[in-house]
């Protein structure tokens, strides 16, 4: 009786085992081929990048998410111009997390651009299935969401992002006052995402493969239709977070005048984001006094010289935000809030900065920087005439 009992139990526990066994089999099986599909996906991204083929990159790519699509259209276009000279992309050895129709697993890129030392970024990475096979939906983010905002982050920046949310409100309604868009406007009435980088080696993988920060100090980015991009290392306070997120954020409203903001030059973008910084920093006064020091050395940068982001040359980086922002202030003084505006919507708008200074101003630009270069120069010193009855 005891043997035949035994034999039961035995059978039975053999009989619920099965299932179990049956279903991990089942998931490992799926692991197995979804891996398989991912394997296959990188090799044609490492080909399509290594030909500079910028279409061929985005058939690869989910594109299905405005922010991220324009992210990566930005990215594939500067292969064209700056392909590297290797490229490779493997996958984690940790499981992949599969949910349906998408996969999260960890991404390593590395590559080495032309006469440049080799770079490797690591990041979780989300990967969704169509029906055409697997397509690359860039990182895979934490969310921390609030009113108008979304920060994504990657893992251990949760302090950050809650404080991003937080200090939202007053950064968004202090920027959009300096340039003057109301709710009205139905400008920038968006849910604005900011995306927050642990390292700056993921932050400049993330803007193109060619990015090298030869401006220094690169802390954020933004470009037209793109999220916010700040770099949030060690403890993050408000008082930090303030001038960069409206820094970044003013680039946000300046791209918003018109279509061809991104052509506007380069030291009035950053002026202008400098001033939309000045309520939370020092900005306004490091650029009087550090512009009062450059105009004493005769060391102004060429408007020209400092105009476009691709080759304004490394010695003039720094006039870029001191010089464009006291440029700004001056605009600002003198012909107040509402016209400087009317400036920059009219060069985004497609005007040339001498068309849209005659055009606001009535003056050319050439005028108006002659006038700003005056106040630049040392008050004169007053010397009293000598008294005639001393010798």
């Amino acid at each position: 009786m005891f043997t035949r009992r035994l034999f039961l139990a035995a059978s039975l526990l053999l009989v619920a085992l099965i299932p179990a066994h049956a279903r991990a089999q089942a998931q490992a099986d799926a692991s197995a081929h979804v891996e398989r599909g991912l394997a296959r996906l990188l090799d044609s991204m490492e080909a399509a990048v290594l030909a500079g083929d910028p279409d061929a990159c985005l058939a690869l790519s989910d594109l299905s998410e405005d922010v991220f699509a324009q992210e990566q259209r930005n990215w594939a276009a500067d292969l064209e111009d700056h392909a590297p000279e290797t490229f490779e992309l493997n996958l984690g050895e940790e499981p992949l997390q599969l949910d349906g129709e998408f996969a999260v697993a960890t991404l390593t890129m590395t590559w080495n651009m032309p006469d440049r030392k080799r770079r490797r970024v690591s990041f979780p990475a989300r990967f969704t299935r169509g029906d055409h096979g697997w397509k690359y939906a860039g990182e895979h983010w934490n969310r921390v969401e609030g009113e108008l905002i979304l920060a994504l982050h990657a893992d251990g920046l949760d302090g950050a992002a809650r404080l991003v949310v937080e200090v939202w409100p007053e950064v968004r309604r202090s920027v959009n006052e300096q340039f003057g868009i109301t709710p009205d406007d139905g400008l920038l009435d968006h849910v604005q995402q900011v995306k927050l980088y642990g390292s700056m080696a993921h932050l400049q993988a993330s803007i193109y493969l060619s990015y090298a920060d030869e401006h220094g100090g690169l802390a954020g980015w933004n470009e037209p239709g793109e999220s916010i991009k700040m770099i949030a290392r060690g403890r993050l306070s408000a008082d930090r977070l303030r001038p960069l997120l409206s820094h970044e954020y003013g680039h946000v409203c300046a791209f918003a005048f018109g279509p061809s903001a991104n052509r506007i030059p380069w030291w009035l973008l950053e002026g202008l984001a400098e001033a939309a910084s000045a309520p939370f920093s020092r900005t306004r006064r490091m650029s009087e006094g550090v512009m009062q020091r450059v105009a004493a050395r005769d060391n102004l940068a060429p408007w020209q010289s400092i105009a476009d982001f691709e080759n304004t040359p490394p010695e003039f980086a720094y006039h870029v935000y001191r010089q464009g922002h006291h440029m700004v202030m001056y605009v600002d003084e003198q012909f107040g809030l509402d016209r400087r505006n009317q400036w920059v919507r009219a060069q985004a708008r497609g005007q040339s900065l001498d068309e849209a200074t005659r055009g606001v101003f009535g003056i050319s630009f050439e005028e108006l920087d002659r006038r700003w270069r005056e106040t630049l120069q040392p008050e004169p010193v007053q010397v009293p005439d000598e008294d005639p009855d001393r010798s």
